[in-house]
């Protein structure tokens, strides 16, 4: 087995983005969060940095919530790259960083399918997407 086809992705699509059909004619273009998208990591040190200062007399436990909503910024500035067809309460909704914080924090569903959509390897390897019909923005 050659591991490299099994475990690897492939860099562009991993930082450049495929897109996540949410249905009808909405999708949202996202990056991988993890493998080469560095990115990602580093956005989530930033918003865990005055964090960690605060509570550096503390408990090292993060509250769920703060890690959740630490891990919806970086998403806004690495990992949610663009959209298409969205609407919100029957009006487009342009993309920008705050709408797509907006949409994950009012909308937790929708976060949880894109966080997990955003983590899996198999997203971001290039042919399993063009056999699941997903394109990417570099192709």
């Amino acid at each position: 087995m050659d591991l490299r086809k099994k475990f690897g992705g492939d860099r562009a699509m991993e930082v450049d983005g495929v897109d996540l059909h949410l249905g009808g004619d909405a999708y949202i273009t996202i990056a991988r969060a993890g493998g080469t998208n560095v990115a990602y990591a580093r956005a989530v040190q930033k918003y865990l940095r005055p964090i960690r200062k605060r509570d550096r007399f503390e408990s090292e436990d993060l509250d769920l919530e703060e890690y959740a909503d630490v891990q919806r910024q970086a998403f806004a500035d690495t990992i949610v790259l663009g959209w298409r067809g969205i609407e919100l309460d029957g009006a487009p909704l342009p993309f920008t960083r705050d709408n797509a914080l907006r949409l994950m924090r009012d909308l937790p569903d929708l976060w949880e399918v894109v966080k997990a959509h955003a983590e899996k390897l198999a997203n971001f390897q290039r042919e399993d997407v063009e056999e699941m019909g997903k394109a990417s923005p570099a192709t």
